[in-house]
């Protein structure tokens, strides 16, 4: 089904690419456009690395499944401010984690496809009925693909780490802390 899912999805995306070559995109990106944005994220090619205070040199490696929401404005041409929230399942040998997460972006368009964004994120979660909050920072770079006028599909990678935070209450005084890559997909509308 995975092998299905990413032939169609290159398929589709090396079709859009070919088409939406030829259109312009930059009038979506003037001053004052404004975007909405819904993505899946860590679509299999994802390693979520996760280790603790008290056992640094053993880390868990987990996959996860997340959804985003955003919207975003264009502040100067090529260059975009955006607002995210998230909620993240993620299931380790029968360890649930579950997060939630708050976050603004900084977006910039290199050229009518390719772009790269820089974020900070507020992250609040559970590990089993354990609590954890912490900031996030994150990088991404992905393409901007127009499937139909003021619609884009949007893959992306992204790299995020935990920068603050990450204490476990209740658990005295064990930290966590996290690195992660992901493959995310996302469908943009702007108007």
């Amino acid at each position: 089904m995975k092998k299905l899912f990413f032939t169609l999805l290159l398929l589709s995306l090396l079709s859009s690419v070919a088409w939406s070559q030829s259109k312009p995109f930059a009038p979506y990106l003037k001053k004052g456009s404004k975007m909405v944005n819904l993505q899946l994220s860590s679509l299999g090619v994802n390693t979520l690395k996760v280790s603790f205070s008290d056992a640094p040199n053993d880390p868990m490696k987990m996959t996860r499944f997340g959804l985003t929401a955003s919207a975003g404005k264009v502040v100067a041409p090529n260059m975009m401010v955006i607002a995210l929230v998230g909620f993240n399942s993620i299931d380790n040998d029968g360890m649930a984690i579950t997060q939630y997460n708050l976050a603004a972006q900084g977006r910039y368009y290199f050229n009518k496809m390719v772009y790269g964004a820089a974020g900070l994120g507020l992250i609040g979660g559970k590990i089993g009925d354990e609590k954890s909050n912490m900031l996030d920072g994150l990088l991404s770079i992905g393409l901007s693909v127009e499937l139909l006028p003021k619609l884009m599909l949007e893959p992306s990678v992204a790299f995020s780490a935990k920068l603050a935070g990450g204490n476990i209450a209740d658990s005295g005084g064990v930290s966590l802390s996290y690195t992660q890559f992901t493959l995310n997909l996302g469908f943009s509308y702007f108007f």
